[in-house]
C-alpha cells in the first residue's frame, strides 16, 4: 500500500493514488469537518483554506469510487453516503465567497449543489443521447432488453421472498446474477468498440453557470435550492445576473411538512373549505418567506417565468400555490413555473435532445370492471374511497382532447398494457388518464394502471417504465401521484415521472398528489385548448389552472388541492411549433390550391 510506505502521507495522495478510495475519501472528509471546526473557532481563513484543500480531495476520492461502481444502486448508496460531506464543503466556500468575493468559489458550490441532483440520471440520458447517434439500433436493442430482463429478475427476488416462496427466490436470484453478468459484459463490449459512449461513464461532469445562463431569455429565472441540516442555500441565475444566499431555516422541514398536510387533508377541505383555506394560506405564506427571501425577489420581479430546481423536501411542494402574503396572493397569479430535476439535465434535454417520434398523439383512458389481486389492499382502499373506481372524468378528458390534437385513443378495454407498451414508442405525445399506485418501501413498484390484458395484468410497474423506447416528447400523467414517491437523498424523488423521464421523455405534466377526478379532467381540456394554440407549455398549464380558479363558484374547489397537484418538469418552450388549427386550415387551402391548379391545367389541355 502506498500509504503504508515511509515517506507517504494521506495528506498529499490524491484519489487514484491510494488503494482504498473510499478509505481515502472518508479520512479526508473527516479532516475538512475537523479544520471546518477549527476555523469556526479561531476565524483563521488559512485553516479554511485547508479545510477546503481536504474536501476537494474527499470530493476527488467519492469520484473515483463511483466511477468503480457498476450497479445504480451502488450509486445511489454513494449519494447518499456523500450528501453530508457536500453540505459542509458548501458551507465552506460560502464562507470562502463572502470573505473574498471570488466568483470561483460560487461556481464551485453551484457544482457540488448540481451534483447531488439526479446525477444517476442525468448520467442515463447523456447515455441514451449518445447512444442513439452512434451505436447500430440492433445493438441497443439487444442491451435494453438485457436491462428489461435484469428489472424483472431484481423484482422476481422481492416479490417471491415476501410470499416465502424461497426456492423461487434462490432461482431468480441466480438468473438476476447471471444476465447482470452478461449485460455488465455486454456494455463494457459497447465502451470498447464506441468510445463516445465510454466517455459518459468517466465524465461526471455537470453544467457550469455560464452555460445555464446562456439558455435563459430575459423573461425567466432559474433558482436552485440546496438544503442542509437547518440552512437553505439559493442560487438565483437570469440571463445576466447570479445571486447566491445562505438562511438559516432550522425548523424548514417541519414547516414543509405542515404544508404538505394542509395541501392534501381532503376531509378538512371539504367539511371546513373556509377553515382549511385559511390555514393553508398561513403556512404556505411562512414557506414562501423562507423560499423568497428578499434579495432574490430583486432578481424574479421582472420575470415572468420562472424554473424551479427544488431540493430534498422541497420537490414535493407546489410552488405555483405559494403565498406572497397573508392575504392570500399566489405565486401563479404572475409566473408562469416550471421544474427541473437539476439545472444540468435541463440543459441537457434541451440542448442535446434526441429526435423524437413521429405521430403527434396518443391517449389512453382505460375502465376497470375488474382490478388485478396483486394491488396492496390499502392501495385499492384508496381507490374506492376517492370515488367511482372507474374514472368518468378521465374518458371525457381523452374524448375532448382527440378533438383538438390529430392522433390516436384507447379507451375502456382497448386501454391495455400490452397495447401501452406496443403503441407508445411511435407517438410525439403521450396522455394516460387513468389510476397511479404509489409505493413507498418499494418505489420501482410504484404503477399505472391499464385495463386487464389476455397477456398482461393491467399493472405498468415503473421497472418497466425505466426500460420503454419512447421517444415522446411530453408526457402528461393524468394519474395520482406522478411526481412524488420516497425520497433518495442525493438523487432526488424516485416517482413514476422519474420513470419516464429514465425512458427518454423530456418533458412531463405529472402530479404531487392524489387528484380529484372532475378538477383534473377540466384543466387539462383547459390545457390541450392553450396547446392547439401554440402557448408555451408553462404559460398554458398556468392559464388552465387560473380559468379553473375563476370558474369556481363555490370555496371548495378554490383549495389548492384541486388545482395545483399537476406540475410541469422540463422546458417552458411550445409543443406544437404551429397551431394544430391553423396547420389543418393551411393544409386544406393547399389541397384547394393544388385541385384548382390542376383543373386550369386540364382546361388549357382540352382547349
Amino acid at each position: 500500500l502506498a500509504v503504508s510506505l515511509p515517506g507517504t502521507s494521506l495528506h498529499n495522495l490524491s484519489a487514484e493514488q491510494t488503494f482504498n478510495p473510499l478509505f481515502f475519501a472518508d479520512y479526508q472528509s473527516k479532516k475538512t469537518g475537523s479544520k471546518y471546526r477549527e476555523f469556526q473557532n479561531q476565524g483563521d481563513q488559512n485553516v479554511l483554506l485547508e479545510a477546503l484543500a481536504a474536501a476537494r480531495l474527499a470530493h476527488s476520492g467519492i469520484r473515483t469510487l463511483r466511477l468503480s461502481y457498476q450497479s445504480a444502486k451502488s450509486k445511489l448508496f454513494l449519494q447518499e453516503r456523500a450528501r453530508a460531506h457536500y453540505e459542509m464543503m458548501i458551507h465552506i466556500l460560502y464562507e470562502l465567497w463572502q470573505s473574498s468575493s471570488e466568483q470561483k468559489y460560487l461556481e464551485e458550490a453551484w457544482k457540488i449543489s448540481e451534483e447531488t441532483k439526479s446525477l444517476l440520471l442525468l448520467e442515463e440520458i447523456k447515455a441514451t443521447n449518445v447512444a442513439f447517434h452512434n451505436i447500430p439500433s440492433a445493438v441497443l436493442d439487444t442491451l435494453k432488453m438485457l436491462k428489461q430482463d435484469l428489472a424483472f429478475f431484481e423484482q422476481s427476488v422481492l416479490e417471491q421472498m415476501e410470499t416465502g416462496d424461497m426456492d423461487a427466490a434462490r432461482e431468480s436470484q441466480n438468473s438476476y446474477l447471471e444476465t447482470g453478468t452478461q449485460m455488465k459484459l455486454y456494455e463494457q463490449q459497447i465502451q470498447t468498440d464506441y468510445p463516445q459512449y465510454r466517455s459518459i461513464f468517466q465524465d461526471l461532469s455537470t453544467s457550469p453557470v455560464h452555460e445555464i445562463q446562456a439558455r435563459l431569455n430575459e423573461q425567466t429565472v432559474m433558482i436552485e435550492y440546496f438544503t442542509g441540516d437547518s440552512t437553505i442555500y439559493t442560487f438565483g441565475l437570469s440571463a445576466d445576473r447570479v445571486i447566491w444566499l445562505k438562511n438559516k431555516e432550522p425548523d424548514l422541514d417541519l414547516v414543509v411538512q405542515s404544508l404538505l398536510s394542509e395541501s392534501r387533508d381532503l376531509e378538512k377541505i371539504i367539511d371546513r373549505p373556509g377553515e382549511a383555506i385559511s390555514d393553508y394560506i398561513k403556512v404556505s405564506n411562512r414557506v414562501y418567506n423562507y423560499l423568497f427571501p428578499q434579495e432574490l425577489l430583486e432578481v424574479t420581479k421582472e420575470a415572468k417565468k420562472l424554473i424551479i430546481v427544488p431540493d430534498q423536501s422541497l420537490a414535493y411542494i407546489s410552488f405555483e400555490a405559494l403565498n406572497r402574503t397573508e392575504e392570500g396572493d399566489y405565486l401563479i397569479e404572475d409566473h408562469a413555473i416550471t421544474y427541473a430535476y437539476s439545472a444540468s439535465l435541463w440543459y441537457v434535454q434541451n440542448v442535446d435532445a434526441t429526435p423524437v417520434a413521429l405521430e403527434d398523439f396518443g391517449g389512453f383512458a382505460p375502465s376497470y370492471e375488474e382490478i388485478s389481486d396483486s394491488i396492496p389492499r390499502d392501495a385499492l382502499a384508496m381507490l374506492y374511497r376517492a370515488g367511482d373506481l372507474n374514472l368518468p372524468g378521465a374518458q371525457e378528458e381523452i374524448k375532448s382532447i382527440e378533438s383538438r390534437v390529430s392522433g390516436e385513443v384507447w379507451l375502456d378495454e382497448q386501454a391495455t398494457e400490452e397495447a401501452f407498451k406496443q403503441h407508445a414508442p411511435k407517438y410525439n405525445l403521450l396522455h394516460l388518464a387513468l389510476h397511479g399506485i404509489l409505493d413507498h418501501k418499494e418505489p420501482m413498484k410504484s404503477k399505472l394502471l391499464f385495463h386487464h390484458g389476455s397477456n398482461e395484468t393491467g399493472e405498468l410497474n415503473a421497472y418497466e417504465i425505466y426500460n420503454l423506447p419512447l421517444k415522446a416528447n411530453l408526457a402528461v400523467l393524468s394519474a395520482c401521484n406522478t411526481a412524488t414517491g420516497a425520497l433518495q437523498s442525493g438523487e432526488g424523488i424516485m416517482s413514476l415521472a422519474r420513470a419516464f423521464a429514465y425512458a427518454g421523455v423530456p418533458n412531463l405534466i405529472a402530479s404531487l398528489w392524489r387528484t380529484d377526478d372532475d378538477a383534473s379532467s377540466k384543466i387539462m381540456i383547459k390545457f390541450y385548448e392553450g396547446l392547439s394554440r401554440k402557448l408555451t407549455k408553462d404559460e398554458d398549464l398556468r392559464m388552465a389552472k387560473l380559468d379553473f380558479i375563476h370558474d369556481q363558484k363555490t370555496t371548495t374547489y378554490l383549495h389548492p388541492y384541486f388545482w395545483s397537484p399537476y406540475i410541469l418538469i422540463g422546458d417552458n418552450s411550445s409543443h406544437f411549433k404551429t397551431p394544430i388549427a391553423w396547420y389543418w386550415l393551411m393544409a386544406g387551402a393547399g389541397v384547394i390550391v393544388f385541385l384548382l391548379y390542376f383543373g386550369l391545367r386540364k382546361k388549357k389541355t382540352m382547349a
